[in-house]
């Protein structure tokens, strides 16, 4: 690089850190969660505000050795809730990254029904190295479906992006087709413990059944709240032939409010 070349590329560096400065001043980054700007958080990577990053909270151990609910404190390690002591669910082991506060309950609404998909970056910073030891071990990774119509007005399916994003998205076992979603029913979040149950049974069936045979299988879904959906998605898995089935979900309720 000559004399010429070098005073160039300078200038030019020079004039791109202007051009960038004045963005930031002009179009700042904001908070996606409640719209702050970000100035003030220099190089900081997540788009979340100081308040908004200090309620994206993990779940507090001790843990219920299955579904991975929050225990009491004192509770001793290993024991199970009330729920898997009363009826054992179909998966081996479910467990969440985040509490599903009103924080996170509003990053997700955003990816999933605004269309804000550059929220999922936000999501996957968030998550970093936090997926559990053992699920990525598992044979198939099986994002929870989303019925043919849903999926058409929506566009993509909320749990097969989050699955690609915590196991890499070219990994091949991620497969999409395995498990299908057979009814259009109304969405969970409309309706009460009882309900939900019924609106999902007989909801899902498998295609060629004969890849499951003793096959450890990691279901994905975004929010684990009675965990209707993932045990009967795990009830369906399990009778066609896979050995376990773990569950891996971004978001769960808490104990109790925080």
């Amino acid at each position: 690089m000559n004399r010429l070349q070098r005073m160039l590329y300078g200038a030019n560096r020079r004039g791109a850190a202007l051009v960038a400065g004045a963005a930031e001043i002009l179009l700042p980054r904001r908070c996606v969660v409640c719209g702050r700007p970000l100035l003030e958080r220099g190089g900081q990577a997540v788009d979340l505000c100081d308040s908004c990053l200090e309620r994206i909270l993990p779940l507090r151990k001790p843990l219920c050795r299955i579904c991975g609910r929050e225990m009491p404190q004192g509770t001793g390690a290993g024991n199970l809730c009330g729920n898997c002591l009363h009826t054992r669910p179909s998966f081996t082991l479910c467990r969440s990254l985040f509490v599903y506060n009103e924080t996170l309950r509003r990053i997700i609404l955003k990816f999933k029904f605004q269309r804000r998909l550059e929220v999922l970056k936000v999501i996957l910073e968030l998550a970093g190295e936090r997926v559990p030891e053992g699920f990525a071990e598992c044979d198939f990774i099986v994002p929870v479906p989303l019925h043919k119509k849903r999926l058409q007005k929506r566009g993509y399916n909320q749990s097969l992006l989050l699955a690609q994003g915590f196991f890499g998205y070219d990994n091949d076992k991620i497969v999409v087709k395995l498990l299908e979603r057979t009814k259009n029913t109304p969405p969970q979040s409309t309706l009460d413990r009882r309900k939900r149950a019924k609106n999902l049974r007989n909801m899902f069936c498998i295609r060629q059944p004969e890849l499951l045979l003793n096959k450890r299988v990691c279901l994905v879904d975004d929010i684990y709240t009675t965990g209707a959906t993932l045990e009967e998605c795990s009830k369906t898995l399990v009778k066609s032939g896979a050995c376990e089935v773990f569950s891996l979900t971004l978001g769960r309720t808490p104990l109790e409010k925080r």
